[in-house]
């Protein structure tokens, strides 16, 4: 509730008053009902002036102070320039809040989906590493481990035997490259860890 809205309701009561007295406050009492129905948080103010003005009609027209036909078309008057704008004016904002909050659910919808397809891209951009880590690291290993038993043939000379050294160390640091970029990608998949495509 905001600090306007008692004030604005207030209003209201006055104007149906004055527009049952003198027609020409029927204008004031459309602009002032649509103001409050358009920017108001609730129904309550509305009935509220709504009930409090057929209140004041009821006790004048049994205090004998103003006829009871006065009182009805002064009603009658309230209905059409105050309380018809008022009910346009509540509908036309539920209409708009209904939209906006429907236009905020497919957005959230299609965040939701977007992240969902993200990790689902992650996890098997991961399965294929680690599936390629196993296959490629496995098959690389073998040939470190064929180099190195090449490597102690005493039959090779001492250049080919460090030749042979040499892409065994190369073999093994692949192998390890292989491995970190990996365990990489496993924690960028991770929750907090993020996703940087390549």
């Amino acid at each position: 509730m905001t600090r306007a809205e008692p004030w604005g309701a207030a209003a209201l009561v006055v104007l149906f008053i004055f527009a049952g007295v003198a027609p020409w406050w029927l204008v004031p009492l459309a602009f002032v009902a649509v103001v409050i129905g358009w920017f108001g948080t609730g129904l309550r103010w509305g009935l509220a002036a709504c009930g409090v003005a057929v209140m004041a009609g009821a006790v004048l027209a049994l205090s004998g102070t103003v006829l009871v036909s006065d009182v009805l078309i002064a009603v009658a008057r309230g209905l059409c320039a105050g309380v018809l704008p008022w009910l346009v004016a509540v509908a036309w904002r539920g209409r708009r809040d209904l939209e906006s909050s429907a236009a905020a659910a497919v957005v959230r919808e299609h965040e939701a989906r977007e992240q969902r397809l993200e990790s689902q891209l992650a996890h098997e951009r991961l399965r294929l590493a680690e599936q390629l880590h196993d296959d490629v690291g496995h098959a690389l290993s073998l040939v470190a481990l064929n180099l190195g038993r090449l490597e102690l043939d005493r039959a090779l000379t001492g250049a080919t035997r460090s030749s042979i050294g040499l892409a065994r160390s190369q073999v093994g640091e692949a192998v390890e490259r292989l491995g970190v970029s990996v365990r990489s990608l496993r924690g960028a998949s991770e929750p907090g860890g993020g996703w940087v495509a390549s």
